[in-house]
């Protein structure tokens, strides 16, 4: 019932996670300056949050994931800003499920989810024109929209950057998430 996409491209990542659940930032992601810890399906911030602390070494930061009792019912992706991304999906999840990645030039995409509304939502989305990694999540999550997205519909969204600059961005419920931030974020109405 939630996916999440993060481009990274050397040290510069982006993270969008979409779910029909209100809040999803708030419950399934954790970041910092050395990377991005998402733990949804049965989403757990707190699990999130003690993955990262070991992110240094990043299938150490799974190994907290796959230790916790409900495992099982959980789908996560550990992204450090540079090394190897890890990722597990639990037998518990719901279906459609799985974990895409790909290499686009200098741009790696990585694209996890459970409970969608069909299987193209991973293996038909996980793709981008783009070479700018906030540009990339927000295409790709385009696409998986068109193709059902969540199995109920996606109401929240949570987007975070790591660059130059960072940010986290976390729209609570709307009828649109994934719409409303690319418009108040990535491209903002001018003002006059």
């Amino acid at each position: 019932m939630t996916y999440t996409v993060v481009a990274r491209k050397g040290a510069e990542l982006a993270s969008l996670t979409v779910s029909p659940s209100p809040g999803v930032g708030r419950r399934a992601v954790w970041w910092g300056p050395k990377g991005v810890v998402v733990v949804q399906g049965y989403s757990s911030r707190e699990l999130a949050k003690a993955a990262y602390e070991r992110i240094d070494d990043p299938e150490e930061a799974l190994e907290v994931v796959l230790n916790d009792p409900l495992a099982g019912y959980r789908q996560a992706i550990v992204v450090p800003r540079e090394g190897e991304v890890q990722s597990f999906t639990g037998v518990g999840t719901l279906p459609a499920k799985g974990f895409v990645k790909r290499r686009l030039g200098e741009l790696e995409l990585y694209c996890i989810g459970n409970g969608l509304a069909n299987a193209k939502v991973l293996t038909s989305s996980c793709s981008t024109s783009s070479n700018d990694v906030l540009k990339a999540v927000f295409e790709v999550a385009r696409v998986a929209e068109a193709y059902g997205g969540n199995r109920p519909g996606s109401k929240s969204a949570a987007l975070v950057y790591l660059g130059n600059f960072s940010f986290f961005e976390e729209v609570l419920k709307s009828e649109s998430p994934v719409h409303r931030l690319w418009a108040e974020l990535v491209a903002p109405t001018p003002l006059y």
